[in-house]
């Protein structure tokens, strides 16, 4: 496959299977390790930066996580972003995306469709029966 035709995904699991000791993994950023473990993908639904990082801490447990704007810095690196109604959204596959309903409550417009419906539930209801 060439690199063109290559996902962000699929290039940061390459770079995470070269890693030949667990003690390197150290070297790789939080957000890098969010993604990598996650499997998080870029894709047309755009997802607030906020809500990115709430699913960030809660995927750390709150514990020992990286600020805010040194995270979402790298997680940048990765995905294209965008200033949307005042706020900054990632370019995400939102239907990927583990989000607890009360967490999703508190960004009404955390995700956005390119349709400009944000009920991601529902899209993976209507996927899932197709």
């Amino acid at each position: 496959m060439s690199q063109d035709n290559k996902t962000e995904l699929q290039i940061l699991l390459e770079i995470a299977e070269t890693i030949p000791q667990k003690g390197e993994l150290d070297s790789i950023s939080e957000a890098m390790l969010f993604i990598i473990k996650n499997k998080i993908e870029s894709g047309p639904y755009k997802v607030q930066a906020s809500l990115v990082y709430d699913l960030y801490c809660e995927w750390k447990q709150y514990k020992k996580v990286d600020n805010k704007k040194s995270f979402l810095h790298d997680f940048g690196l990765v995905f294209q972003k965008i200033k949307y109604k005042g706020n900054i959204y990632y370019y995400l596959n939102a239907e990927t995306l583990v989000i607890d309903d009360d967490v999703l409550k508190s960004y009404p417009r955390g995700i956005v469709r390119p349709r400009g419906n944000t009920n991601v539930k529902e899209d993976k209801e209507k996927k899932g029966s197709s």
